[in-house]
């Protein structure tokens, strides 16, 4: 068994923020995504590869809840921690930039 402060813990916060979101039930998502990176980010750090999924997590929560700038914010958090570790020719840095690219568009800023 592990305790609350473990990885395992953490991801199994961040399935129920997506199961709750699939549901609809967005804030009560994204409060448990927020939880696990709060988790992660005390275990491993802010420069691990889960932590941008999560922030990619919380990002998808608030873009659909239509809060373009924060979602833009947090896409653009993990994108750079990515970047970081993995380099820019890696899918995850590609699904990254698609995410902030939908939200671009959401917002009318075709040019960027």
């Amino acid at each position: 068994l592990v305790g609350r402060e473990h990885m395992d813990f953490a991801g199994t916060l961040s399935n129920i923020g997506k199961v709750l979101c699939e549901q609809g039930k967005y804030s009560e998502g994204l409060a448990k995504y927020e939880e696990s990176l709060a988790i992660q980010e005390r275990l491993v750090g802010q420069e691990h590869m889960d932590v941008a999924g999560t922030l990619s997590d919380i990002g998808f929560v608030l873009r659909e809840q239509g809060k373009y700038s924060e979602a833009l914010a947090k896409y653009e958090e993990s994108l750079a921690i990515q970047e970081r570790l993995v380099g820019q020719e890696h899918m995850d840095v590609a699904g990254t930039l698609s995410d902030i690219g939908f939200v671009l568009r959401e917002q009318g800023k075709y040019s960027e």
